[in-house]
């Protein structure tokens, strides 16, 4: 779904100000509320207002370009559209890294074999890794929107991600589904 929870936005921003980074990674982009986020608390909020003074670096990966609208332009310093995994293995072929890397529900969309590799991956190209993910087998979802990558392929308890992160909370949403926000 290109949105998401909003229940732990102020945990990921506070996150965020801490990290300070001056290269940010959105991963699984969507309508694009983090890359909105990000400019705001990294740029607007420092004082740094026009375009022309920014000066934190903020790109964004997605699969499905008909989620693009007019903030991947006017907020992201550049959008690839791309698979997370393509996108990280030429990242790492090139030396590119991030200051502060968010996956915001993304990794429910693959098998958890390729999820666990490309965490694995994302932290070697990351000073700080950040994900939110749905927990239990309580989030069956196909295809929304035309897309669709928006299937769920795997079901995560917080046990699964425990070995990667040493830190995290855990939300219950509106339907009291639980939510897990992971970050090293």
């Amino acid at each position: 779904m290109p949105s998401s929870y909003h229940g732990h936005i102020s945990d990921v921003i506070d996150l965020y100000l801490k990290a300070s980074p001056k290269t940010v990674l959105d991963i699984g982009i969507g309508f694009g509320k983090w890359g909105v986020l990000f400019r705001e608390y990294g740029d607007i909020f420092r004082g740094r207002l026009g375009q022309k003074d920014w000066k934190v670096k903020i790109d964004g990966v997605e699969i499905f370009e008909d989620y693009s609208n007019e903030i991947y332009t006017s907020v992201y310093s550049h959008v690839y559209f791309n698979s997370i995994e393509d996108f990280v293995k030429e990242a790492m072929l090139h030396q590119v890294s991030y200051n502060f890397i968010f996956a915001g529900d993304v990794i429910e969309h693959l098998t958890k074999e390729i999820a666990l590799s490309l965490l694995k991956n994302l932290k070697t190209i990351s000073q700080k890794l950040v994900i939110s993910i749905p927990l239990t087998d309580r989030w069956p979802q196909g295809e929304v929107f035309g897309n669709k990558f928006e299937t769920h392929l795997s079901v995560w308890e917080e046990k699964d991600l425990d070995p990667i992160f040493p830190n995290k909370k855990l939300y219950k949403n509106q339907a009291g589904k639980d939510i897990g926000l992971f970050y090293t």
